[in-house]
């Protein structure tokens, strides 16, 4: 496995529930005015010290989730800019790179300078911080550790409803009747979630990963300042750890199933050209060209699977973006950073590696000519203002939120990944059936034909796994450790790996 660089185990920074010195975290309160009168003598200024608090609360918690990992932090002064995510939550550039550059300078942290390659080609890093030694005996001294339940919350940051405008940044709305509903349905929804035992087993997992379990709650994220746009949700740790990992999750204390619609997005736009997709077109939406053929050679059977990710990611492109060229270019700059990152894990690419223009063209051609019924949706033809992904994530949301309310409903609680549902196996025959009438309805509700869907069910990652609800979990000893914990806890996982005799 290759090594990876140091700086690439890092999190973005992280605002949390519970103002500056307002006895809401005692032990940052009591530390931040140290540090403050350290750092600035001479100066009282309120900016500063909510910055300081800020950012000294944020590097505690790194320090408990993991002392290795650093946290990436813009000093690019566009990012604090009106309609940016750290304007809107009064986060200013120049009392935040004051306390950065003091905390650096009384060395309490180390600091690594992000940068940006103007060729084109990636590999832009953002600034990295850390706690120094000195700043981590400063949180032994203020006892911070015995202050986690405040400092780290296992609580929901968030609203139910987040609305964001064209620069995907949230905004104030008026709540109308229809928007209370969906709250009180997300709200319900996260208390269940919170009154569950969600873990994983990384059994033999040969990757190094690090999950937060406190993340345990959603919202309905929606975009454009409207709730017709998006409205899928965010914010559970399931919905951002690798795929593998899904197949690993246990819901109170039961391995699971993830169910999967297959080529829901696909389907939907056949439907609205009145076309069963899979009677009349039968094949896989996204093994839809002859590769084989356009390349002029043979392809492996792990080739086949990065086809197969390289016509799915095409997909999306086109209906995430309006103009063509850009979706070309999103889709070029995405597989570049997946498979780096996937190279420097240790992992197989997940898209072609060798895909010169010459071959990208002609395939990205074919592809749009195999799926011609539907390129009006495909960028740089839709008429819509709106990309079409935008409109579709609305209804595979709304479908999703009836899912899941019927499983409540149903005393069973579930994960759901955009247009996919993780379910405790004993439920799974419900779960299938809550999907498929959930289907239907969305049909009828949108005025489309009753077309044809298939589900994919990939199964939990050990058939033999042993359930330690009923009995002592012998195997997986840190899974069972955690499930003794009064709170969810930061997994931060390196594989074993056994030397060759």
């Amino acid at each position: 496995m290759p090594a990876l660089n140091e700086f690439e185990d890092s999190r973005l920074f992280w605002l949390y529930p519970l103002a500056p010195f307002q006895d809401g975290v005692k032990s940052i309160d009591a530390l931040a005015t140290n540090l403050y009168a350290q750092l600035f003598p001479t100066s009282v200024t309120a900016k500063r010290q909510r910055h300081l608090w800020l950012i000294i609360r944020d590097l505690a918690v790194n320090w408990l989730q993991s002392p290795t990992q650093y946290i990436s932090i813009h000093k690019n002064k566009n990012k604090y800019a009106p309609r940016t995510y750290f304007h809107a939550h009064s986060i200013k550039y120049d009392p935040m790179m004051a306390v950065l550059n003091q905390l650096h300078t009384h060395r309490f942290i180390s600091l690594q300078n992000g940068f940006y390659n103007r060729d084109g080609f990636g590999n832009n890093r953002i600034t990295r911080i850390r706690a120094t030694q000195s700043l981590i005996d400063k949180f032994i001294e203020y006892q911070v550790k015995e202050d986690i339940d405040a400092v780290c919350p296992v609580i929901n940051p968030y609203p139910p409803i987040e609305i964001r405008s064209n620069h995907k940044v949230p905004i104030r709305f008026r709540p109308t009747p229809m928007i209370e509903k969906m709250a009180q349905l997300v709200t319900r929804y996260n208390k269940a979630l919170e009154a569950s035992h969600i873990d994983v087993s990384l059994l033999g997992y040969p990757y190094a990963v690090k999950i937060d379990l406190t993340r345990k709650f959603v919202r309905r994220v929606f975009n454009n300042s409207t709730i017709e746009n998006g409205g899928r949700l965010a914010g559970g740790w399931w919905l951002n750890c690798p795929k593998d990992i899904r197949q690993r999750i246990l819901l109170n204390y039961l391995e699971t199933y993830e169910i999967d619609l297959t080529a829901l997005h696909p389907i939907l736009l056949y439907a609205k050209k009145h076309i069963d997709y899979f009677v009349h077109k039968g094949s896989d939406p996204y093994q839809c060209v002859d590769v084989r053929h356009t390349l002029n050679r043979d392809i492996s059977v792990v080739e086949a699977k990065q086809f197969r990710g390289f016509f799915k990611a095409m997909f999306m492109m086109l209906i995430n973006n309006k103009e063509e060229l850009h979706a070309k270019q999103a889709l070029r700059d995405l597989m570049r950073s997946e498979n780096a990152k996937a190279l420097l894990s240790g992992k197989i690419p997940p898209f072609p590696e060798r895909l010169d223009s010459k071959k990208f063209n002609a395939l990205w051609e074919r592809f749009k000519d195999a799926h011609r019924e539907i390129n009006e949706f495909f960028a740089g033809n839709h008429e819509n203002e709106i990309a079409t992904a935008l409109e579709l994530m609305k209804i595979d949301s709304d479908m999703m939120m009836s899912i899941l309310e019927t499983m409540l409903n149903n005393n069973v609680t579930c994960l759901s990944v955009h247009d996919s549902l993780i379910v405790p196996w004993i439920h799974i025959e419900l779960a299938q059936s809550v999907i498929e009438d959930s289907f239907r309805n969305m049909l009828i509700k949108l005025g489309l034909p009753n077309v044809s869907v298939e589900m994919k069910t990939k199964l939990f990652f050990n058939e033999t796994f042993t359930k330690y609800a009923t009995e002592s979990f012998v195997n997986d000893l840190d899974l069972k450790e955690r499930s003794l914990l009064r709170r969810p806890s930061f997994i931060n996982y390196i594989p074993v790996v056994t030397q060759p005799t």
